[in-house]
């Protein structure tokens, strides 16, 4: 993986332990989350590196579950990677990191629908993870967490089908 420093203009390399592809990356509270992915020998990967961007260490995680595909939307000091894939299965899952007090949690049943790749958006505090793919068909669901209360709720469905996290489009206000 290759870091960028703005302070002084100059890349560095830095290899993952364990390496892999296909991870979730998100940047939250002046840390980059990479998470989760394929691994060389093709197993699914529960590994989570955290770069320190302020302090430039890096230390790791371990999910509960080893997923690829997931989705990651930040609010405020809270990143949820949630949907995904294990071995060839959607999963529903969602796992919640709390930057400030490097808490971990997992809902298991997050999402009304296991899907991966929903694509994401953040408005007002609420999470939004819309379409993605199941392992037959794309998906028109629409989950929302909402970081005030905690909670999770389902919305109307899609209209067009985004497929693989292709675009967000957000509206505020009236539409009419």
């Amino acid at each position: 993986m290759d870091l960028y420093n703005f302070t002084t203009g100059q890349w560095t390399q830095k290899t993952l332990s364990p390496s892999f592809s296909d991870p979730t990356v998100a940047v939250v509270d002046n840390q980059v989350v990479i998470a989760g992915g394929i691994l060389p020998n093709n197993q699914d990967s529960n590994t989570v590196n955290i770069f320190n961007a302020i302090t430039g260490q890096w230390s790791t995680h371990t999910l509960a579950y080893a997923a690829y595909d997931m989705s990651a939307a930040v609010s405020g000091n809270l990143l949820v990677l949630a949907g995904g894939a294990t071995e060839g299965t959607d999963i529903p899952a969602a796992t919640m990191y709390n930057a400030h007090t490097g808490e971990w949690s997992t809902d298991w049943r997050a999402l009304s629908q296991a899907r991966a790749h929903p694509i994401t958006a953040v408005v007002d505090g609420k999470m939004i993870f819309a379409g993605g793919y199941t392992t037959n068909s794309e998906s028109q669901v629409v989950d929302v967490y909402d970081t005030g209360t905690g909670r999770w709720s389902t919305t109307a469905p899609l209209v067009n089908t985004p497929f693989n996290g292709f675009g967000t489009g957000v509206t505020v206000g009236s539409t009419a």
